[in-house]
């Protein structure tokens, strides 16, 4: 929803450039690394506080509510829009797991509530689900 880290775009936008790419030339030869499309600056591939999601990965995430299990993994569900997403996966009758290392405010509307790190959790699920 909010990218990835290890996604780079250009801070221009320059049109010769993709929207998103892997810039696999880690470490970088320059700080701040540059675009091989215009020579700018490039920035990580992420939302940043006070700028837009791409309307086409929220209309992904919309989308993503109407399923059978809905897993809120490792949020605060306080940042909006995407503290929306268990109601709206429940109001679709989405069985609904929060997996966190502490309480949220979404903790009593869940189906079920497991505490850890999600990288442990997440492993574990993987293998029961593929015994």
């Amino acid at each position: 929803m909010h990218g990835s880290i290890w996604e780079v775009k250009c801070w221009n936008a320059c049109s010769e450039s993709p929207a998103r790419w892997i810039d696999e030339g880690v470490p970088f030869a320059e700080i701040p690394p540059r675009c091989v499309y215009c020579g700018g600056w490039l920035r990580p591939g992420v939302v940043w506080f006070g700028e837009s999601l791409d309307p086409a990965v929220m209309m992904k995430c919309l989308d993503a509510m109407r399923c059978d299990v809905f897993l809120a993994v490792g949020t605060s569900a306080v940042v909006y829009p995407a503290a929306s997403f268990l109601e709206g996966a429940r109001s679709h009758g989405a069985y609904t797991v929060e997996i966190n290392s502490e309480p949220t405010p979404a903790s009593g509307i869940v189906d079920l509530a497991l505490r850890g790190s999600a990288e442990s959790i997440l492993e574990d699920l993987d293998r029961r689900l593929n015994q």
